[in-house]
């Protein structure tokens, strides 16, 4: 079994809120925290396991989540569309749903696209890890 930290230092603009406590079980596609001030904007879970640890610092802030990943990965089915019969507010749903919007990025700003009402513009979504140390997912 292997352990997997996610750092909310990673998602510059959001301030974590939890939805999961030590001891509880996800899958991957699971939320693991919410962004307080937008609470539709939903971060996943990259594996599937138990919620081992949440690691705080000063006045409670949240550091990282530890799990301990499962052998066997288990996956949130979200369901398969069709993109090109999709609207706009179709996709931002399904982003949302699944806990992806977070990882878009706003250009020139970089940082978390902060709400599906102001998705608007110039979006960048990032393929590929540009930083060296950031989590792998």
């Amino acid at each position: 079994m292997r352990r997997i930290c996610g750092a909310s230092d990673t998602f510059e603009g959001v301030v974590p809120k939890l939805v999961v406590t030590e001891g509880d079980r996800v899958d991957v596609g699971d939320a693991l925290f919410v962004d307080k001030n937008f609470p539709e904007v939903r971060f996943a879970s990259p594996v599937s396991g138990t919620v081992e640890a949440v690691e705080r610092g000063e006045r409670r802030k949240i550091l990282g989540i530890r799990l301990q990943a499962d052998e066997v990965q288990k996956y949130h089915d979200f369901g398969r569309r069709d993109v090109s019969s999709l609207s706009a507010d179709d996709v931002k749903n399904a982003l949302l749903e699944a806990g992806l919007f977070g990882y878009i990025y706003q250009l020139l700003l970089r940082r978390v696209q902060q709400s599906a009402d102001n998705a608007e513009g110039h979006l960048c979504f990032r393929t590929c890890a540009t930083c060296p140390l950031t989590n792998d997912f």
